[in-house]
This record gives structure tokens, sequence and C-alpha cells, in this order.
């Protein structure tokens, strides 16, 4: 399997990039991949990603500079003898590529935008015009349309960040009092043993902390009148994240980097440098999965310099925030110049003094003409900013 059902319905529900006229037709799309991929159970969705049933056409991409459909020979229940098909790697180029394929150059579904606002118009047009041979096609697609209308609902971003929220902790951790202090250091009133796998229920997330500020950690609000603590952030996992995926032992250094087009966008674990993740990049969130390609290029350069920065300081810098669409810029406070373009990060060290690290930084990089973009002096908030942007110096 490329990608799940589930990561399919996610994309086609919250999806930026899906072309404004088609947003109310959404329902259409999903309730046809139900229909045609058995809810992502078919050989063609398993083996190429494509949960329409659209076979191979060579214009699809034809009006975008990133090329995001392949072309695959499979045999299917429908075409036993085999048939080209179309293949995509991710479930975003799958919400995305349906449309592509539907408004391609010298589509033979021409006029299909007229009925953005009409769901049940939109099928019967594209059904007219040969979209599917199954006399009963069009009665089978709005026979799921509420099953659609439903996972719609599920999976939109306003419903996962309105249901009640739950953390999960990965690793035995503690609850803080107080951030910047060691366990250790605190008397039993001012933290919490929590093992690994126990969940709590939040009714705040302060996540403005999660982006900058705070070494990593996290203010939350626990239910039932719990109170108000912090959590190191590399050990829980929060509503709207994914866990990342387990690793048997650590992952070897790569001898040849990747380019932005041979990384696999919606794995974790996929590397976009030597040291650091397609996870890290994304904060193991699908909301932040990185989509468009001169973000993704952002992203490879500023992972290469970081490379530097890395053997540089001698031991892992850790990411507290990287890669931020605009929707969660706005939500988080940012400035809007940096992080939604994939060329600025919030890091701190996994040894070490975040103020040594900063200072160092200045004097051996900055000052030293080395790095030539913009660096932020945050260690007191427990991390530094650093971008590719103009030469620029400033305190948070």
């Amino acid at each position: 399997m490329i990608f799940s059902w589930e990561n399919y319905v996610q994309a086609v529900a919250t999806i930026d990039k899906i072309p404004d006229p088609s947003r109310s037709l959404r329902v259409v799309q999903l309730a046809q991949g139900i229909v045609e991929s058995a809810r992502g159970t078919s050989h063609l969705f398993q083996e190429a990603g494509n949960p329409g049933g659209l076979k191979w056409r060579d214009n699809i991409d034809d009006k975008y500079t990133d090329k995001i459909t392949h072309k695959i020979w499979l045999k299917t229940p429908t075409e036993p003898n085999g048939e080209h098909w179309c293949k995509w790697k991710t479930a975003e180029h799958a919400a995305i590529g349906y449309w592509r394929f539907v408004d391609r150059p010298n589509s033979p579904y021409k006029g299909w935008e007229g009925y953005s606002d009409n769901p049940e118009g939109y099928l019967q047009h594209i059904w007219d015009k040969g979209y599917a041979a199954d006399p009963s096609y069009v009665s089978k697609i709005k026979s799921v349309f509420p099953e659609a209308k439903d996972l719609l609902a599920q999976y939109s971003k306003e419903a996962v960040l309105s249901s009640p929220k739950k953390i999960i902790a990965l690793n035995d951790t503690w609850l803080k009092k107080e951030w910047n202090k060691q366990s250790s250091e605190l008397d039993e009133t001012e933290k919490a043993f929590v093992s690994k796998g126990k969940y709590y229920f939040i009714e705040d997330f302060s996540e403005y902390s999660l982006e900058t500020e705070l070494g990593g950690h996290a203010l939350v609000n626990l239910s039932h009148d719990a109170g108000s603590w912090y959590i190191f952030l590399e050990h829980w996992q929060l509503p709207w994240t994914e866990a990342p995926e387990p690793t048997s032992q650590p992952q070897a250094l790569l001898e040849t980097l990747p380019q932005w087009d041979q990384v696999q966008w919606d794995k974790w674990s996929s590397p976009v440098s030597r040291y650091f993740t397609v996870g890290e990049v994304s904060a193991h969130s699908r909301e932040r999965i990185v989509t468009d390609p001169t973000h993704k290029k952002n992203v490879i350069k500023l992972a290469r310099r970081l490379d530097e920065v890395r053997e540089w300081w001698g031991s892992a810098l850790l990411v507290n925030s990287w890669y931020r669409p605009k929707d969660v810029e706005r939500r988080v406070g940012g400035s809007g110049a940096n992080h939604p373009f994939g060329y600025a990060v919030d890091l701190r060290p996994a040894q070490g003094s975040i103020s040594d690290l900063e200072s160092r930084f200045e004097q051996e990089w900055y000052n030293a003409g080395k790095w030539e973009g913009g660096f932020g002096r945050g260690a007191r908030k427990g991390f530094i900013h650093l971008d590719l942007r103009t030469q620029r110096i400033w305190d948070y």
C-alpha cells in the first residue's frame, strides 16, 4: 500500500491545493473514491494510489511545473488484460491529481466549473461526458454521498481542532510546573511521572509555545481540573500529530543526499538531508506536509546548511518548528515571512547550552560571514532562529 485510505480522506478534506471551484465538490470526489476503490481496498488503490479508477492520460500535468502523476501498467477486474493507469505516490497528490485529470487540456469534461455549487449536477455532467460506462454509476455514487459528507466533516481541520483533545505519552516522561528545570531539580509537588502509553485529555494547548519558545516544551491545561503543566513535546503524541515510525536501529548517515523530488514527503522517516527528516520538517503533522515544489526546494536547501551547522556543533540539533503552512502560521501568530516558505527553522541543541550555541553561532558563523541569512537570538526562550532570507540579526 502506498498510503492509507484514512490518509486519502484527510487529504481530500483538508488540502488547500485543491482548486477553489472544486472545493464544494469534494463530496463527489470522495464518494467516487468510496465506490471505485471500495474504501481503499481495491488492487488499483493498493498498488497505484489511485482511488478514482483514473486511466492514464498524457496531458494531466501539462498546466503545472510539478509533475505528480505517474504511469503504471496493471491488470484489474475491469481491465483483466491490463491497462495504463494513473499512479500517485502520496495521498495529497491523489487528491490534487483527480482535479488535474478533470481539468486537463482538451478535457472531455469541459464546463464542469459551472457545477461548482451543484455536486449532483457535476456528477451527472461528467458521467454524460463519458467518465464511466456503468448506467447505474450516478445512482451508485449518490448513494454514498451521506457517508462521504460524514467523512469530510470528521476529517476537516475544524473537527480536529474542536474535538476533545488527547495527548499520549510516547516515552516515560514527566509533567512539570517549570519547563526550564530538569525533573530532578523539582520537588514532588512540581512534577508528575507519566509512563509510556498513558494519555490525558486536555482543555487547552498553548500552540504558540510549540513553535518557538520553552525549549521544546509546551503548556497544556489538563481536563478535570488537573491544572496546567509543561510537557516535553518529543515525548508526546498530540491530537493533530501522528507518532513517529518506530526504528529498530539508528539510521545510518546518507552517502547520497536526496533531491527535493526524491523525498517521500508524507513519510516521517524520509530524510531531507544527512541529519534531518520529513517528520522534523512537518512536526509529524499531516496538516504541515510540504506540497509546493518551491517550498520543498527551500526545505532541502536549508537542510543542507543545517547539516553543516550540526557538524560544526558536534551533536544533534532538535527542531522546535520548521515548515508552517499559512493557516498554521496565522494560528500561532507568526510573521508569515519565513516559515510558510520552508526556508526557516527554530531549533535547540540536544546536548550543551542553548546560550552557548547562540553566542558561538553569532561569533563563528554570523559575524564571520558564514551565515548569509537571518539569525534570531532566542536562547532565553529556548531556541535560535535561522533562515535563508536576507542577512539580519534580532532578539526575541
